[in-house]
């Protein structure tokens, strides 16, 4: 099911980015914080606020490995608000192509290797629209989540 709208998305100003939370422990009283600004109480494995169209997974350790946002409407309500790592408010191939350059690998999946992060994304069938974004921590790009 395709993501039709072209809207920019309703911004929530001051909502902090979720690449910030790659990397840290869970049980941070800092990265709960950051997290229950998105609706997730972080806990081993994964945790979920599908009202808000965000999953975070922690590694064995208690760290926090991956970041999920949803954007296409189903189990999860489409996340809404600006995108991490600078790549911009607009849930949009080009836009996102615009903010952070050509990615390392495209195709129908495109795939971004930042210096603090690894992002993959995921596009609905019109292959514009974002379906899903996937922030990793670097390293090896992620297979697809």
């Amino acid at each position: 099911m395709a993501h039709l709208s072209t809207a920019v998305p309703a911004r929530r100003v001051g909502r902090p980015d979720l690449a910030l939370v790659l990397g840290r422990p869970a049980r941070d009283p800092g990265i709960r914080r950051l997290c229950a600004e998105y609706g997730l109480t972080p806990r081993p494995g994964r945790a979920t606020a599908r009202h808000t169209g965000v999953e975070v997974h922690t590694g064995p350790a208690g760290l926090i490995t991956t970041v999920v946002l949803h954007f296409t409407p189903g189990p999860f309500t489409p996340y809404h608000g600006e995108l991490p790592a600078g790549a911009g408010p607009v849930p949009r191939r080009a836009a996102m192509w615009s903010a952070l350059g050509g990615p390392a690998q495209t195709g129908p999946e495109d795939r971004w290797q930042l210096r603090t992060l690894s992002l993959h994304a995921r596009y609905a069938p019109d292959a514009d629209h974002l379906d899903r974004l996937t922030l990793s921590l670097p390293g090896p790009l992620p297979r697809a989540a």
